[in-house]
Order: structure tokens, then C-alpha cells, then sequence
């Protein structure tokens, strides 16, 4: 559910549709908002009133921010970072670590890696390391 104070209070604007007698207009919603109903009651709607460039001459327009489309769909893996074993599928998953900084570590099954067996293999070898490491202090 959240913290109902940093949700919104209205949303919209929507266009009227329709008036249902006096009390209750039909809106157009948007797709996010389709499984919620299409008519509501005059006393919660709002008219929109658009920002005046007059009152508010030092108001600056937010430039709409465009996010970087990835360049390739295919991900490299770096390395692996870590394991675990799901206790549903009794499934083996291994954190891995791509090339690309943009692309966050996921967590992905054997048979999802290509490559597995080296970076495995090298998780293992990590593994030993740290353990020798260990046992020496």
C-alpha cells in the first residue's frame, strides 16, 4: 500500500466522456488506470486549469528526460559473483556480473549462463582462495 503521503491527491487530467444526470460524468482513462471505474461523481472532479505563463513568468518547463536505449540486447557476463540454491526447484542460481556498468548483477539459473563452466570454474577457484586466505590468519 505505501505512504499515503507522497501519493498523488488527483490524477488526470481526463477527458469527459459523458454527463449522467447531474451528479456523475463518465471520463476517459488511462491505461494504467483501466481497471478502475469510468464514471464518478461531480463533487470529486476537478476542472484543470493549465499553468499561466503570465502569473508564473520565472516557471521553467521541465525538459523531458529520454533514457538511453541499450546499443545491443545481448548482455556479457563478467563474473560470477555469488551462489545460492532455491528450496522450491531445488535449483542452483549464481549472481552474475555483466561487462556493460549499466546492466545491474541478476540472478540466473546454470542453464541461463552461456559459458557457465568457465565462469563457475572461477567462482570456485575465488571461493578456495578466500578460504586458504582464511585459515592462514
Amino acid at each position: 500500500m505505501g505512504c499515503t503521503k507522497l501519493k498523488d491527491s488527483f490524477a488526470g487530467p481526463f477527458v469527459n466522456k459523458a454527463l449522467h444526470g447531474e451528479n456523475l460524468v463518465e471520463v476517459e482513462l488511462s491505461e494504467e488506470l483501466s481497471n478502475k471505474h469510468l464514471t464518478f461523481p461531480v463533487s470529486l472532479i476537478k476542472p484543470y486549469k493549465s499553468s499561466d505563463a503570465e502569473k508564473f513568468p520565472m516557471r521553467n518547463k521541465v525538459p523531458q528526460v529520454i533514457p538511453p536505449i541499450e546499443s545491443s540486447g545481448i548482455k556479457r557476463i563478467n563474473k560470477v559473483l555469488k551462489e545460492r540454491k532455491l528450496r522450491t526447484n531445488k535449483v542452483w542460481e549464481y549472481l552474475v556480473r555483466y561487462s556493460d556498468p549499466t546492466c545491474e548483477d541478476e540472478w540466473l539459473a546454470e542453464r541461463d549462463i552461456p559459458e557457465a563452466t568457465k565462469l563457475l570454474r572461477a567462482l570456485c577457484t575465488l571461493e578456495i582462495t578466500i578460504l586458504q586466505r582464511n585459515i592462514l590468519l
